[in-house]
């Protein structure tokens, strides 16, 4: 059992590890949180995010995808699922080892308390309570005598009722101890963590270069040119934005061409690249020499397409007659995430109907166009340029001829030289 010094020095000791290991806990625990590191913690909701949508969409898509995005995604997801782990388990570890440590340093500091209290309340000798009345014949008078037995019987009971907090500051300094050496560890890991914020960004760029990854474009045999990536920032002006596509072309790979081609009218007639869907739905709904904006009216146009390709923006239903809805979200979307289909500096097609002439050849013969030499003439040409040239047809037999204007391609590529 502990007597009175040995009471006096574990009050004396837990005092000092009281004063040290506070600020040590917190500084500890705070040390954890930093190397927990919100970029760590972003990245790798980041990389659960584009995991999640690319599941989808190899689920959504699976016919056209077949299995290379699930064997394409296979490290990444080993990746989250190690580094995931190990964030949230370390996190989890520190709060409890803190809320641990919080709550041992209040016992410790109420044992202590409790102790110092039992210090002051020590057996004193000279207490009435430990002499006896004894009568002395001799002297004829009562005597006070001292009554060790009694005495020493209650400074054992006193060293009894102070040993189990002698004992638990010794436990509850060893608890905070080990878990202080838990929390260096922990923040050991979490460094280690940090240290592999760029694999996991890297992690990233791969998952988002596989979710941006055409599948049913090259499937559909056409050429990608990497440009514009547009936001869909709103399903229904997607589905808007399929639909008038759909009714200027009517097939998969028409409404790839038409995608790309008001991508690329957009900047054409406006200057600036389109940022999102909603731009783009608008920019294409516009009534045919109506204007509009967009951007708080910094960017201005006149309407280009005709009057049953607008009036389609109104319909809140897919209209895609025969064609699978998901294959036409699919391709669009694969468009918009800058998988063009066409050149930047194509911004023409023409309706057979609309077409005057071209040169040389018959504009009925489908055969007689060809790749940068036929020039294309319609009766809403100006004087200032009159026609456009031949770039290409969706399919041979079927779609718009599209094509361009030379004088901006040539700006275009002077642009770029």
């Amino acid at each position: 059992m502990a007597n009175l010094e040995q009471v006096k020095q574990a009050c004396n000791t837990a005092k000092e590890f009281y004063e040290d290991k506070n600020e040590l806990i917190t500084k500890a625990y705070k040390c954890c949180v930093a190397n927990r590191c919100s970029k760590v913690k972003e990245s790798v909701d980041d990389l659960k995010s584009n995991i999640e949508s690319l599941k989808s969409k190899i689920s959504e898509w699976h016919d056209s995808a077949g299995s290379s995005f699930g064997n394409g995604i296979a490290s990444c997801v080993d990746i989250l699922a190690t580094i995931s782990s190990s964030i949230e388990t370390s996190w989890t570890n520190a709060e409890k080892l803190y809320e641990s440590n919080n709550e041992t340093l209040n016992f410790i500091k109420n044992q202590t308390n409790y102790l110092e209290g039992k210090i002051n309340a020590y057996p004193n000798k000279n207490s009435s309570e430990f002499y006896d009345s004894h009568y002395n014949p001799e002297t004829k008078t009562y005597e006070k005598k001292f009554n060790r037995s009694k005495y020493e019987s209650k400074v054992k009971e006193w060293e009894q009722s102070c040993d189990p907090y002698v004992n638990g500051l010794k436990t509850n300094q060893e608890i905070i101890t080990n878990n202080l050496t838990q929390l260096e560890a922990i923040n050991g890991e979490s460094i280690s963590v940090k240290a592999n914020i760029n694999s996991i960004e890297e992690s990233n760029k791969n998952i988002l270069a596989l979710a941006n990854k055409a599948v049913l474009i090259p499937a559909l045999g056409m050429e990608i040119f990497p440009g514009q990536k547009v936001e869909i920032d709103d399903e229904i002006a997607l589905m808007k934005f399929i639909n008038m596509c759909y009714q200027e072309q009517g097939s998969e790979k028409g409404i790839a061409f038409q995608a790309s081609q008001v991508i690329n009218r957009f900047k054409y007639q406006t200057g600036e690249e389109p940022l999102t869907i909603s731009e783009l739905a608008t920019f294409m709904s516009t009534p045919v020499n109506k204007p509009n904006s967009c951007r708080n009216g910094k960017l201005s146009w006149y309407g280009w397409y005709g009057g049953a390709t607008t009036k389609k923006y109104s319909l809140d239903y897919y209209d895609l007659d025969d064609m699978e809805v998901d294959k036409g979200i699919a391709i669009v979307t694969e468009v918009l995430n800058g998988n063009h289909v066409l050149p930047d500096y194509i911004t023409e097609h023409d309706d057979f109907d609309d077409i005057t002439k071209i040169t040389p050849g018959k504009k009925g013969n489908r055969s007689d166009y060809i790749q940068d030499v036929t020039v294309i003439h319609n009766k809403y040409e100006s004087k200032g340029e009159p026609g456009f040239i031949f770039y290409a047809f969706p399919y041979s037999d079927s779609g718009d001829p599209f094509g361009y204007k030379n004088s901006y391609k040539e700006e275009l590529d002077n642009k770029k030289s």
